[in-house]
């Protein structure tokens, strides 16, 4: 499940980035992914128990794959300068 979320993600990103040329529109994915990663860890901090953990975990998923995606369309950003 991991491995498919953050290689959605990551599709998505590049997606936007090939077909927008603006600076701001390509890194959308990777803001509501970290607002979704604070907003889990913030229910972890609320939630104890099984489900608790889970949130984490989900904290941690969407954490990464915010960091993936950004680096995604800095890297073609990047690319497109050259």
């Amino acid at each position: 499940m991991f491995i498919v979320i953050c290689i959605t993600a990551c599709c998505l990103s590049f997606l936007l980035t090939s077909l927008f040329h603006n600076t701001i529109i390509p890194y959308i994915p990777s803001f509501v992914y970290a607002l979704g990663s604070i907003y889990f860890l913030w229910l972890h901090f609320y939630i104890s128990g099984i489900i608790g953990k889970m949130l984490c975990g989900w904290a941690v998923l969407f954490g990464i794959t915010a960091l993936l995606t950004f680096c995604v369309s800095v890297w073609i950003e990047e690319r497109r300068t050259y």
